[in-house]
């Protein structure tokens, strides 16, 4: 996000660092900044009759109808996992924030319980995007993951 900010428009420099010296800590971000060199870009897309959106937050991602519906196997190792793009991109991101605390925490013994609530609280999308068949494919596939 800082990225995106940095090389935004001048008003997006402005609002990071107006934001970074800000005392609460605390800001939204406004959805109207615009980058000259993505403007540029758009048009040469244009005139190929491609569109480009830029993806700021988790809702406004999640590609085409097909990344829902079609179940695509994933190789890990021997081990071969059978999910939708989408669910799968929502599993590597769980795996990566799995991998993430325990390389915070080696050695240590946990629960796993512990570990989940953690995540939860550390997820790099939107909760309400967490399925019950993401949830299965993660913890059935946690070591093939990890």
């Amino acid at each position: 996000m800082i990225t995106a900010l940095y090389r935004s428009s001048i008003d997006g420099r402005k609002f990071l660092y107006e934001a970074i010296l800000s005392e609460d800590g605390e800001y939204s971000i406004p959805d109207n900044f615009t980058s000259r060199s993505a403007q540029v870009l758009q048009v040469y897309l244009k005139s190929l009759g491609i569109r480009m959106e830029t993806v700021v937050g988790g809702d406004d991602y999640f590609g085409e109808k097909e990344d829902d519906e079609n179940i695509v196997g994933y190789t890990f190792g021997k081990h071969m996992i059978f999910a939708t793009p989408n669910e799968m991109w929502h599993v590597k991101k769980l795996a990566k924030l799995y991998k993430y605390y325990i390389k915070d925490n080696p050695g240590d013994m946990y629960d796993f319980n512990e570990v989940w609530e953690w995540m939860m609280e550390n997820l790099p999308f939107k909760q309400k995007r967490l399925t019950d068949t993401i949830v299965k494919l993660f913890k059935n596939n946690l070591q093939v993951l990890t």
